[in-house]
């Protein structure tokens, strides 16, 4: 089960029942969320350095670099190898109101694919194997839910409550999986960088017992205002290679607003 922000990475969208998304209750929320950045203000993405974990600053095992569209919704995100081979590529698009509609991943170390797409009331997945194979499933669409790119707008739209000590519970949509996950995030603790910043640490694990016995929880480290994630440790898009397989990766991210 793979999870990135995710791609890794750090910006992400969720959406409720009603008006379907995150965006619509205000303007001020749409230009706070709907950039898809770890920056809270409109950018032009950002890049991000992958590295084992307890070895940052060591060798970098990956690179990320996202490009936000005009719409300052839809993003681009590309994953590389440190030899400059990529990795994964990684798409969220939305509609002409701002929501994030279709999320896409061509994972090529592994060969496989996946595509999870907002219809109507329904949350559709298909995803292809290695073998060409492909499954297919729909949900009804959770009240509140996040995907790889979308799950640190769901943070900082929920950021005075998780500063409060409360939980926020949402669906993650796994588009590996081809279904929707129960996960929790929280607020850890408030810690020092390893250049004196103070950032906000935030925990985010499986609500099942079973998915938690597969997926180490998440950790962010969020600025403290909650308008920038400063690095995530955790599952990630990139895989690991073993002889002819892949497995699954934890590594450490470090982000850099563009």
């Amino acid at each position: 089960m793979t999870l990135l922000f995710f791609s890794g990475a750090p910006a992400q969208t969720g959406f409720e029942s009603g008006d379907m998304d995150l965006f619509s209750r205000s303007r001020r929320l749409l230009l706070l969320l709907a950039i898809l950045s770890p920056a809270g203000s409109l950018a032009a993405g950002w890049t991000a350095k992958g590295y084992e974990i307890g070895q940052e600053g060591g060798t970098v095992i990956f690179t990320v670099d996202r490009t936000i569209a005009a719409d300052g919704v839809s993003t681009r995100t590309v994953f590389t190898s440190p030899e400059g081979g990529v990795l994964v590529r990684e798409k969220l698009d939305a509609d002409a109101s701002g929501a994030a509609v279709k999320y896409a991943v061509e994972h090529l170390q592994s060969s496989t694919s996946g595509v999870i797409e907002v219809k109507g009331s329904k949350l559709v997945f298909s995803y292809t194997g290695a073998d060409g194979k492909v499954k297919t499933n729909e949900e009804d669409l959770p009240e509140t839910w996040a995907t790889g790119p979308t799950v640190i707008p769901l943070v900082t739209k929920n950021w005075e409550k998780i500063r409060k000590g409360e939980s926020v519970k949402f669906r993650f949509a796994s588009w590996e999986r081809a279904e929707t996950v129960g996960f929790e995030i929280f607020q850890k603790g408030v810690e020092k960088a390893a250049d004196g910043r103070e950032v906000v640490v935030l925990k985010m694990k499986p609500s099942s017992f079973f998915i938690a016995a597969l997926v180490k929880p998440l950790r962010f480290e969020m600025k403290p205002d909650g308008t920038f994630l400063e690095a995530m440790t955790g599952r990630t898009l990139p895989k690991r290679a073993d002889g002819d397989r892949f497995k699954d990766l934890d590594a450490r991210i470090l982000y850099t607003a563009k």
